[in-house]
């Protein structure tokens, strides 16, 4: 973690760099806040968002959920085809942007994203960089740049690590159950300053970076501003209530408030944010929230405030129920972290207080998986079980780990439950693990929270039809549509789900 102090606003600004998806980041924070106690918690995500709060930070709306964003191009703003976008932006019960919203619910500390909104992002993303990338789901928080360079690909080599993950893993989610969390985000931010020193300045800007950051960081000042104007006013009337307090003491008081900001941003903006409000480039970005106070200006891809804004009445922010399968799946190894069920199971442990939450994990899985196994053929034993565990606490060892993880497990599955070669007749046992460590999880929203119309109408028309909504498994419907009425009607349904 690193902190500016700025001695002029009575403030102290607290950065905390985070990996989407990531338990280690989770218990950290909470940590930082519980001790730390700020005024206010400011998370990227856009800040045209910040009206599902309420509904994300509810006691009924269970992660997984995601905040889908939609942009009409209708002006041509973006690009002449006038088309029409859309990007999802996973939570998970352990990601570390609601965990900090809900701690801070909590608590009763405000809290708010600070990001640019979509529309605003694709203006300042190259076509096919960033969210403007040709892919049938775009994924808002999209952290390839932390986990995909030069710099990252020696790093892992240096190491014998196989991929930036099993990297990850081993050197801060292990190490940050143990760490104390000054010096595990200590090495954190340098881990990710190293990665953006070796990621072009053209990348960036390309990719919407240098706009986005530019925004958040005005939206810190902003921040800053109002908090430091509301402590002064309590303050001050504080001061009026008590009337042996004469006008010397309160000056005094005043100069002692300190306005505590804590920023939770992806680790490969945090330096950029702490570069933008440094000493040297404070006052440029005051004028920039000035601005954006103002109203009717954006941020251009160079970082640079201009007279044309997005129109708002072309976007559209809902939250919706989200499935593990879908987050495991859309983020993969370049968007936060995988393995989802496997991950969850860790964040269980770590809140039930767990002493050795990734072996526990492990430990649990092994048996899930063999359990499984058996189920299909009666060829695992007890003591492919044992072989198993043991194969995997050696492997954490061997490979100078704190506990055994992911990789570990699906190491150990790979060498004790597949008999005989690995190919596809014999890939069962791995198969059954992958599917557990993804999980089958789907989310809920709360009944406060507002639905699309069209989504209302195809649940409506799901129930007409007694067809199953509520469940990430594919199933088959055979329809008779010569010969009953309901069954053609029912086909017309699932062609109009087709989409063009």
């Amino acid at each position: 973690m690193e902190t500016i102090l700025r001695s002029k606003e009575q403030t102290e600004i607290m950065f905390l760099p985070v990996r989407h998806h990531s338990p280690a980041c989770s218990m950290q924070i909470q940590r930082v806040i519980e001790k730390w106690e700020p005024t206010a918690i400011l998370v990227e995500g856009p800040d045209n968002a910040n009206a599902l709060l309420p509904v994300m930070v509810h006691e009924d709306t269970v992660a997984p959920f995601a905040i889908y964003y939609s942009y009409h191009d209708k002006a041509g703003k973006i690009s002449k085809e006038k088309e029409h976008y859309k990007c999802y932006y996973p939570f998970l019960a352990y990601s570390p942007e609601l965990v900090a919203v809900r701690t801070a619910a909590e608590k009763g500390i405000p809290a708010a994203f600070i990001d640019l909104s979509y529309g605003d992002i694709l203006a300042a993303s190259k076509e096919g960089r960033g969210l403007r990338k040709k892919e049938e789901k775009n994924n808002y928080n999209d952290d390839y740049l932390l986990s995909h360079n030069e710099y990252i690909g020696r790093l892992c080599e240096r190491t014998g690590l196989r991929s930036f993950d099993e990297f990850w893993e081993k050197y801060f989610e292990l190490n940050g159950m143990e760490e104390d969390g000054e010096i595990w985000f200590s090495h954190l931010l340098t881990y990710c300053r190293l990665a953006r020193e070796n990621t072009p300045q053209e990348e960036m800007q390309e990719d919407g970076c240098i706009a986005r950051e530019a925004h958040m960081a005005a939206r810190i000042v902003q921040c800053v501003e109002k908090y430091r104007e509301k402590s002064f006013t309590d303050e001050d009337a504080k001061s009026k209530n008590l009337s042996d307090k004469n006008t010397e003491n309160s000056k005094h008081d005043r100069e002692k408030i300190i306005v505590k900001i804590l920023v939770i941003t992806g680790g490969f903006h945090t330096p950029g944010l702490l570069d933008r409000l440094s000493e040297k480039n404070w006052e440029e970005t005051k004028t920039a929230a000035k601005k954006l106070s103002a109203g009717k200006f954006s941020m251009e891809k160079n970082g640079k405030i201009s007279e044309k804004d997005q129109s708002q009445k072309d976007q559209s922010v809902y939250l919706m129920p989200y499935s593990m399968e879908a987050a495991d799946a859309l983020n993969g190894y370049a968007s936060g972290m995988p393995y989802t069920g496997f991950y969850q199971q860790v964040w269980d442990g770590i809140g039930e207080k767990e002493k050795h939450p990734y072996a526990k994990a492990v430990l649990d899985l092994l048996v899930a998986t063999g359990k499984k196994v058996r189920i299909r053929e009666a060829s695992l034993s007890t003591y492919d079980e044992i072989c198993a565990w043991q194969m995997a606490q050696g492997l954490c060892e061997l490979r100078a780990k704190a506990q055994p993880g992911a990789y570990e497990l699906q190491d150990a599955v790979l060498c004790s439950y597949v008999k005989g070669e690995y190919n596809i007749a014999s890939n069962m046992p791995v198969q059954m693990l992958r599917e557990l460590m993804t999980g089958k999880g789907i989310g809920r929203l709360c009944s406060a929270a507002d639905v699309p119309p069209i989504v209302q109408d195809f649940e409506a028309q799901c129930a007409t039809f007694r067809l199953k909504i509520h469940s990430t498994l594919e199933t088959e419907t055979t329809l008779s549509i010569f010969s009953e009425r309901k069954h053609r009607v029912v086909s017309c349904f699932f062609h109009r789900m087709q989409g063009d």
